[in-house]
């Protein structure tokens, strides 16, 4: 559990770059010079932990409390009053008021997690995956916080992954390059595929944005949206923790419609839906590669692809 209650970025960055540069690291070899004032790197295991005055003021823990371990260290961290918290490792640490430690399939992490009525943070982002449960996502976001999915928050990664598989396949060696031509020529690519994948991501969010604004405005759509995806078998509004179309009335009643998690939810399936040729079965034309493959971008449309690549990416887009 790392504690810096008030670091500097300058120090902070050149530290954590030099762990990341090691052979192999842990906490354990952060030098702890770098560390502002009252600042502590403490054992999830421990049995006891005094934390310093500007820990505690940092955690926003008042008072006295009783004797505290490692994990009731993590779970303070998850309690914090703060602007964000970002989750970027392994693990589900905080579920809906209304689920119980089981329902969560993650009993390694049952000791430090925490209620969602417990999370003081405006905003959520996801790193990693399954930080929060789909359930937890909803409650946070219906009593006012900011949070979209874990597959919306890290999709970069997926997709510069797709994209770099598609551009090996398409600058095989053997055929219109050689090993050494087409890794020079990845490395030239790397800015566009770059500059590719923040646009897709920014769009992304931006459909989320512009979907909350559509749902408040004409609310039928999307209960049409879902009736017609269960009907054609797509979609257990269930097990995605989508509402009835009842409960979907109560909560308009109340001022309020579907939340950014629903909405994350409801994009994936509407893309998949319309890359099969669901809705029209009329897509954009496929995007072209970047402009520096060069004498290699008339073969991307012959090249055959582990998964049909141009209608994702044109379902994306539209």
């Amino acid at each position: 559990v790392f504690i810096d209650p008030d670091p500097d970025p300058a120090s902070s960055f050149a530290e954590r770059k030099r762990l990341f540069e090691l052979g192999r690291s842990s906490w354990d070899d952060y030098d702890r010079s770098a560390l502002s004032p009252g600042g502590m790197i403490v054992d999830r295991g421990v049995k006891q932990v005094d934390l310093s005055a500007e820990a505690r003021a940092a955690l926003g823990i008042e008072g006295d409390t009783e004797e505290m371990d490692g994990e009731a260290l993590v779970r303070s961290v998850l309690r914090a009053p703060a602007e964000l918290l970002w989750n970027g490792g392994i693990g589900t640490y905080v579920k809906a008021s209304t689920e119980i430690h089981a329902d969560v399939g993650d009993p390694s992490n049952d000791a430090v997690r925490i209620d969602l009525p417990e999370l003081r943070v405006e905003v959520v982002g996801e790193g990693g995956n399954l930080g929060l449960t789909q359930a937890a996502r909803i409650e946070y976001a219906l009593r006012g916080g900011r949070i979209n999915t874990d597959a919306l928050d890290n999709s970069g990664g997926v997709d510069l992954s797709d994209r770099e598989v598609n551009l090996k396949i398409l600058l095989n060696p053997g055929t219109e390059a050689s090993m050494s031509q087409r890794n020079a020529l990845l490395g030239d690519l790397t800015d566009a595929v770059a500059a590719l994948v923040l646009k897709d991501n920014e769009s992304q969010s931006m459909a989320i944005s512009l979907d909350e604004i559509r749902a408040r405005e004409s609310a039928d759509d999307f209960r049409g949206l879902m009736s017609g995806l269960e009907r054609a078998g797509e979609l257990d509004r269930q097990a995605e923790h989508l509402p009835t179309l009842e409960a979907l009335v109560e909560r308009m009643e109340g001022g309020k419609t579907l939340c950014r998690p629903e909405l994350c939810v409801l994009l994936a399936y509407a893309k998949l839906n319309l890359s099969r040729g669901g809705a029209s079965g009329r897509l954009p034309q496929p995007q072209q590669p970047p402009p520096a493959a060069g004498d290699h971008r008339e073969s991307a449309h012959q090249r055959p692809r582990g998964h049909d690549g141009s209608r994702l990416r044109s379902a994306d887009r539209q």
